[in-house]
């Protein structure tokens, strides 16, 4: 039986260092002003400050930092049932909605698998950890959010389920770590922690103007709904995704709280593509490949036959022929 999610463990509150007061004060005016930017990752790119570092400020009030390591917080993921993963580069965010079956760590690298696809997140870069209560939230929701040493966005994981929850919450608040107060210094990750998915392709055409490139990123994420089956790859420094399935093309900011019923979500930032290529699967069906200037990439390779992959492709590319 499912508990109310006011039953649930609260997290753990503390006074507020007066040396932050500054960067608080400055979230609770603008939410105050625009709701719509209470969301961490939407307030810390309003207010030109680090995510993690705005996190941090808040840690004991609504937001619980975490000690340890990645791989510690998240051995028991596949008892919490479904829960909304979301991962982002430069180039935009994926949010996988599933129930995650197996967690394995290999050297350093953190395998979190589902059904229909996986994450692959450095544990040394994940230096921050936060659990975040939403207490505006229709659901009161509660996530998990993991930064790099900088404070870039590594990871968020939002619980869709009450039973999750009470699973996840008072393992997680063992690892409480409040009396750390507010500090928070940036860092650096170095080498790419992460080596990726590996790669199929061959390379056959390159955009290489940036609003080429740009343009072909509007119209693929727009067109994603129409492949029933696409595969996804999200990959940057320290953390990467796989998906395959229905995914639903968007060129809105990821929403907080994700829609249980969405299997994956992609939000695109077409105004940081600088190169598009079209390349080509050892079946050769084509598919397209986004990079950034910072080692971040996004493909969309529609799960069609050659001849429709291509016309996908061509659309993509060539948006008024579509």
């Amino acid at each position: 039986m499912n508990t109310k999610p006011t039953d649930a463990p609260r997290l753990l509150r503390g006074s507020r260092n007066e040396a932050n007061h500054l960067w608080v004060a400055a979230w609770e005016t603008l939410v105050d002003k625009q709701p719509h930017l209470r969301h961490p990752e939407a307030a810390a790119a309003a207010l030109r400050i680090p995510e993690a570092g705005l996190m941090a400020v808040r840690n004991g009030d609504d937001t619980t930092r975490l000690r340890g390591r990645l791989d510690e917080w998240l051995a028991p993921l596949p008892g919490w049932g479904r829960v909304a993963i979301t991962v982002r580069n430069r180039l935009g965010s994926a949010t996988m909605c599933c129930e995650v079956r197996s967690v394995k760590l290999t050297g350093d690298t953190l395998s979190l698998r589902g059904d229909q696809g996986q994450v692959l997140i450095s544990v040394h870069a994940a230096n921050h950890g936060f659990l975040y209560e939403d207490r505006t939230s229709a659901r009161q929701g509660h996530s998990l959010h993991v930064y790099d040493p900088a404070g870039e966005a590594l990871m968020r994981l939002h619980f869709l389920g009450d039973a999750g929850v009470h699973e996840a919450l008072p393992h997680l608040m063992a690892h409480a770590n409040v009396e750390s107060g507010h500090s928070w210094r940036a860092g650096s990750i170095g080498v790419d922690a992460v080596k990726g998915f590996p790669g199929w392709c061959s390379i056959v055409s390159t955009l290489n103007r940036m609003d080429s490139a740009r343009r072909a990123m509007v119209a693929a994420a727009a067109s994603c709904t129409a492949v029933a089956q696409m595969r996804l790859l999200v990959e940057g420094k320290a953390v990467a995704l796989s998906y395959t399935g229905p995914v639903l093309g968007s060129l809105q900011p990821s929403p907080p709280d994700p829609e249980p019923q969405i299997d994956c979500l992609f939000s695109a930032r077409a105004t940081t593509a600088n190169h598009a290529f079209v390349c080509l699967s050892p079946e050769q069906v084509p598919y397209l490949r986004f990079h950034d200037t910072e080692g971040g990439s996004v493909t969309l390779w529609p799960q069609l036959n050659a001849a429709a992959a291509r016309a996908w492709v061509d659309v993509a590319i060539n948006p008024t022929k579509g």
